[in-house]
């Protein structure tokens, strides 16, 4: 996570991982930058309960114009979830 500090305090960089699920404590949740756009996946039963609250959060940071979900893979059906993908936030 350090490392993805770096990339973030750097105006060069605009896109790169912020999240990465079980390998910053985060199990099913996946969230990505891209300019000032936030990319969000949501693959775990546990995250998705808290989906509001996440997104709430994180459209909350200054930079960020939307946050756009693309939960739209084959794996949320093992958890009993639908695919969806759109606009949560902007």
């Amino acid at each position: 996570m350090a490392g993805r500090a770096l990339l973030a305090s750097s105006g060069d960089t605009t896109a790169y991982r912020l999240v990465s699920a079980e390998s910053d404590g985060l199990p099913g949740l996946i969230l990505d930058r891209y300019g000032d756009w936030l990319v969000m996946q949501f693959l775990a039963l546990g995250v998705e309960r808290w989906k509001s609250e996440i997104v709430g959060q994180i459209g909350n940071l200054s930079y960020a114009r939307g946050v756009y979900e693309r939960s739209d893979v084959d794996v949320r059906a093992k958890e009993g979830l639908s695919q969806t993908a759109g606009r949560a936030v902007g």
